[in-house]
């Protein structure tokens, strides 16, 4: 029974025993008198027996009770204890952000005392610059629901920033109304701190590992110009040695055919003045003439001397070219003919612009100009002659895959080759085709080791790349490509006249 039932129970044996009495004062005798006591008396013990029993249900509720705050007590000191030794911060805010409560690890982490914590707005303990961020947060969390979680730097009076994770929970009365903020703060420096120095090895080791794959690559296109100097020095060898066995044999024949040819308009003057006195020699000798025909020997003979003669001069031009292409003993700075280096290069390429059966010859137009010698390594500067017309002729031939037989017949295949002299003590040469050209995407990797755009096997992509670091850096000049798709490609040499102080 609760306290307002027995309130209720007393107020209505009053109001009984109240109407008793006046029914007592009215009875008109003795005996209805003593009828009317006897029923109060009856009520009034029912009456005590309910003020007994309410009385005991009342002594049970308050020791209910007082069990029931001793449990409480011993609950909020368990949670006060748990609350104040946890390792955590724990703190407890309204919903603007004050601090309500907090423990000896959140005033710990925020570096102050516990009992100074309370009113305290928690934005003031982060820094300036991430204040704004921190109360768009908390705005957010009091139109959210659930557990909210990010990570906040806090920066508490005379010590260090700390990194921190928190988690926050919004706490709510009956009315579904948010009254607070519970929040978790956890300290992360240490994890921050090791995610750095593993982000700073990992930094360390991707540049580590990138500098061993820039040296493999280095030492690769090392390997690679090694070997092709090793061939280019074989194939120059060779060169010189052929040219040096052909040039003997055909000294030889080149200085004999001056007396053949004396000795030969010789015997044919003397010949003519056997038939000039002996007109009628005898039946054998008249038999031998009409074989031989000795007028169209007379005539024919003189032109296959002079005929040798071209072809021997011939085969010693191309000796010297081929020797001064090679120039094995040449590989010291010297002041030469650049004219020269570009025609020897021509003659060796002769057989390549001739006429072929997919294509007619190739035009060479040269436009010289009056240059001075120039100071320059002559082999390696041949090898760049070379490797910019071969991919001349090589871009003229890849027009086939572009014009049918009939047009080839009538397109001119030509190469321009221009020297001239620059303002700033340096030549200038030209060379350009008008084949099909390269787009700006080949022309940024062109000059790039390996890179190629033949077929695989016909093609190292190592020529245009030593051409320019013998240009650039062998001889401090500059090599250009100038190109555009349908409209050809040209190729510019700019090299000083002088590289240094010859005695």
């Amino acid at each position: 029974m609760s306290l307002n039932d027995l309130t209720l129970q007393i107020e209505d044996m009053q109001e009984r025993v109240t109407q008793l009495h006046k029914q007592t004062n009215s009875s008109s005798s003795h005996l209805q008198q003593l009828e009317v006591m006897m029923t109060a008396l009856a009520e009034l013990g029912f009456a005590i027996d309910e003020l007994q029993l309410a009385n005991q249900q009342l002594q049970a509720k308050n020791e209910e009770l007082a069990i029931a705050h001793q449990t409480i007590a011993a609950e909020r000191q368990r949670y006060q204890q748990l609350f104040e030794e946890a390792p955590d911060a724990y703190l407890v805010t309204d919903t603007l952000g004050v601090i309500v409560e907090a423990n000896s690890a959140a005033a710990s982490l925020l570096g102050s005392s516990p009992r100074y914590l309370p009113r305290r707005p928690l934005a003031n303990f982060v820094p300036k610059e991430e204040r704004e961020f921190f109360r768009t947060q908390l705005s957010q969390l009091s139109r959210g629901e659930g557990i909210f979680e990010w990570e906040v730097n806090f920066s508490p009076p005379k010590q260090p920033p700390v990194f921190t994770l928190v988690r926050v929970a919004v706490v709510r009365n009956s009315r579904d109304t948010n009254i607070s903020f519970r929040w978790l703060i956890r300290d992360i420096s240490q994890r921050k701190q090791a995610e750095e120095a593993l982000r700073k090895l990992s930094q360390t080791e991707r540049e580590k590992t990138t500098q061993l794959e820039l040296a493999l690559t280095e030492l690769q296109r090392t390997q690679e110009k090694l070997i092709l100097n090793e061939k280019m020095a074989s194939l120059g060898q060779l060169m010189a040695g052929v040219a040096h066995e052909i040039n003997n044999p055909v000294g030889f024949i080149y200085a004999n055919i001056a007396p053949a040819t004396e000795y030969t308009n010789d015997l044919l003057h003397l010949i003519e003045l056997y038939q000039q006195h002996y007109p009628h020699p005898v039946a054998e000798i008249a038999q031998q003439l009409e074989i031989i025909n000795p007028d169209f020997i007379t005539e024919d003979f003189p032109k296959l001397l002079e005929s040798m003669k071209i072809g021997a001069e011939r085969i010693i031009q191309i000796v010297v070219s081929l020797r001064n292409f090679s120039r094995v003993n040449e590989a010291e700075c010297k002041r030469v003919d650049i004219h020269e280096g570009i025609d020897n290069t021509l003659l060796i390429l002769q057989h390549r612009l001739k006429q072929q059966p997919h294509r007619p010859e190739i035009q060479v137009i040269k436009e010289y100009g009056q240059l001075p010698q120039v100071e320059c390594y002559p082999g390696q500067l041949n090898q760049v002659f070379m490797n910019l017309l071969c991919n001349a002729i090589n871009a003229l031939d890849e027009l086939n895959k572009e014009h049918s037989l009939e047009e080839m017949k009538t397109y001119n295949y030509t190469i321009y080759i221009c020297t001239e002299v620059n303002e700033k003590n340096s030549v200038a040469i030209r060379i350009a085709d008008n084949g099909s050209g390269m787009s700006k995407e080949v022309q940024q990797k062109i000059f790039d080791p390996f890179f190629t755009t033949k077929s695989v096997g016909q093609g190292t992509g190592l020529g245009l790349s030593i051409s320019y670091q013998i240009v650039v850096e062998k001889h401090s000049g500059k090599l250009q490509c100038i190109s555009d798709l349908g409209q050809g490609t040209e190729f510019v040499i700019s090299l000083p006249i002088c590289q240094r102080k010859l005695p």
